[in-house]
């Protein structure tokens, strides 16, 4: 899903999920700030070759209970 540009939750959806890893996806600007503040939203957020600029727009926003783990992996021709 290299060519995601928006990601719509809907309230209370997904609420047994402790993880979410989203792996390069860099047309996607942003997340939705209630998934990102909602308590019984997810714990841990993964994010692999993310534009900089999604990293530092989550790094802003995030609640402070949600861990963000960042990684940089070799992709084809890269």
């Amino acid at each position: 899903m290299k060519n995601l540009k928006n990601l719509v939750v809907h309230q209370r959806a997904m609420q047994k999920l402790k993880t979410m890893d989203i792996r390069c996806c860099s047309e996607l600007k942003e997340l939705p700030l209630s998934l990102l503040h909602e308590p019984q939203s997810f714990d841990k957020l993964i994010l692999t070759n993310m534009p900089s600029l999604f990293l530092r727009r989550i790094k802003r926003t995030k609640n402070k209970r949600l861990k963000v783990e960042i990684k940089k992996v070799p992709t084809n021709g890269k």
